[in-house]
């Protein structure tokens, strides 16, 4: 069983409470967190900037929301794994390596 945590958008939902109470769920009924962040579309971009504020995410965001990510699950023992990581080795059990 898991929990999709995403996708994690800058300013909207990558509050380390924000995350910890998903976190916490999963640990608590026993889920994998699969989390991914925001890829930006050109649609989405353009509703959240008109209907909230104008969505940003750079490398150095992501590379710290993840460190949060994985500290959270550590202190919670969740089991976590960025979404990226899911699909690497989701391939490779495909190819049968």
């Amino acid at each position: 069983m898991w929990i999709f945590l995403g996708p994690v958008i800058p300013s909207f939902n990558d509050g380390a409470q924000d995350l910890a109470e998903v976190i916490r769920l999963a640990r608590r009924i026993g889920a994998e967190v699969i989390y991914d962040r925001y890829r930006p579309k050109p649609r989405a971009d353009a509703h959240l900037a008109a209907g909230y504020r104008p969505v940003k995410p750079t490398a150095e965001w992501w590379s710290q929301v993840k460190k949060t990510v994985e500290r959270i699950c550590a202190e919670e023992g969740a089991a976590c794994l960025d979404a990226e990581e899911e699909w690497r080795k989701a391939r490779l059990r495909r190819a049968g390596r």
